[in-house]
């Protein structure tokens, strides 16, 4: 389990909007994320899934979970990646209006996150969650081939999610499907996700 303690409470949750309320409860939320227990693992997603997004729609929480998100998914611990990788597909392929903006700053250590400042950069929240999951984009390569098949449909889902950077992603992908040529049926499914960036529906 990711220990957040120190890092997740810089941000200032109860200030940052969700659906109808506040996002205090979303330090909790990611917690249980962790947990071994399936049944809590689930409840949390609800928790988070029904609040910063909802329905497809994003709200403002959704682009400071993000960082926690990838943290989760790119963690030694088996318990919660996928629930967060679903959550991250969920966020990239949300929609806002681009009149609904967040201002930040960045904070780089123990790892990249945002925390809201007036004085910071302004972004529309579309952009701005897509801008945080790219960020990870790189890291989140490694899990296109995971043992787990959960795990690494999910991290095809969200790298098909990044038309936009299918050059990259592509040579990256490329040199995946050399590395591990020996099991056809993975290089394969790399190489169909190649064409699928390339050409997206």
């Amino acid at each position: 389990m990711m220990d957040f303690r120190g890092v997740i409470d810089q941000v200032p949750w109860h200030n940052i909007a969700g659906q109808q309320t506040d996002c205090r409860h979303v330090p909790d939320a990611i917690e249980r994320l962790q947990s071994e227990d399936p049944e809590v693992r689930r409840s949390a997603y609800w928790r988070l899934d029904n609040h910063v997004i909802v329905q497809g729609g994003l709200y403002e929480g959704s682009f400071y979970v993000i960082p926690f998100l990838l943290q989760i998914a790119l963690s030694d611990s088996p318990y919660g990646r996928v629930d967060a990788l679903d959550l991250l597909v969920e966020i990239a392929s949300g929609s806002a209006s681009f009149d609904a903006r967040v201002n930040f700053s960045t904070v780089e250590h123990p790892f990249r996150y945002y925390t809201p400042s007036e004085n910071g950069v302004g972004m529309s929240l579309p952009i701005a969650t897509r801008f945080a999951i790219a960020c990870g984009l790189d890291d989140i390569m490694g899990l296109t081939v995971s043992e787990d098949e959960a795990e690494r449909e999910m991290a095809h889902d969200l790298v098909l999610s990044f038309p936009e950077y299918a050059g990259p992603l592509s040579e990256r992908l490329n040199q995946l499907a050399n590395i591990h040529r020996a099991n056809k049926p993975l290089a394969k499914k790399l190489y169909l996700l190649m064409n699928g960036l390339r050409h997206p529906r």
